[in-house]
């Protein structure tokens, strides 16, 4: 009886020292975080609401959902980033934007994070939040951005999808959308709440 009884005390133990202390989104004996019916974790529902994904989605932005996403690790360049789709009235679909350079690294298989950076133009964007999700080659990065141009600061919320491949990333996707533009002052940014969807004209951008 005292056998089983420390058995027992030990199993428990046991179960305490390998159970995660996040929410439901979370497995309870392996740390592995875990994704909802569509594919997305409850750190990307934090970041992004359920409006914004609808808004993001009808505009045709892409959303590669799974826990099993592909490394993302290097620099990619975005050649001749064109605009598909709006929810701005003036804007017009095809237009073309300055290259766009992202740096994934740090990427985390257990709790689907990555940092990210990036460069478009005169436009500097960090990751405050990034997750990642996924399956097999196909991904998609969700990022908070604190950013800058011309030194003013911003936030936006990105969304990237893309398939990965050996040399760099077929089909890339980008939705963004202004959360913060601190008043801009040089009057250079979209509205707070505009949102905007991007793909590579010629379907590739090359790893650097």
């Amino acid at each position: 009886m005292k056998k089983l009884t420390l058995l027992c005390i030990v199993a428990l133990f046991m179960t305490l020292f390998h159970s995660c202390t996040k929410n439901n989104y979370y497995c309870s004996n392996c740390c592995t975080t875990e994704v909802d019916a569509n594919g997305l974790t409850a750190d990307v529902h934090n970041i992004l609401s359920d409006s914004l994904l609808l808004i993001i989605k009808n505009l045709g932005m892409p959303i590669n959902g799974g826990a099993n996403p592909p490394a993302l690790q290097g620099t990619y360049l975005v050649s001749k980033l064109e605009l598909t789709n709006s929810n701005i009235s003036s804007d017009v679909p095809g237009t073309n934007f300055a290259d766009f350079r992202i740096t994934f690294k740090n990427q985390n298989t257990t709790n689907l994070t990555v940092d990210i950076d990036y460069v478009n133009g005169p436009e500097l964007g960090n990751g405050i939040k990034s997750y990642v999700v996924g399956d097999g080659k196909n991904f998609t990065v969700f990022a908070e951005i604190s950013g800058s141009t011309n030194s003013q600061p911003f936030k936006n919320v990105y969304t990237l999808s893309g398939t990965m491949e050996d040399d760099g990333i077929h089909n890339f996707k980008s939705a963004l959308t202004m959360t913060n533009d601190f008043g801009d002052p040089l009057n250079q940014y979209i509205s707070i709440g505009d949102t905007r969807v991007f793909k590579d004209n010629d379907g590739f951008s090359p790893k650097q």
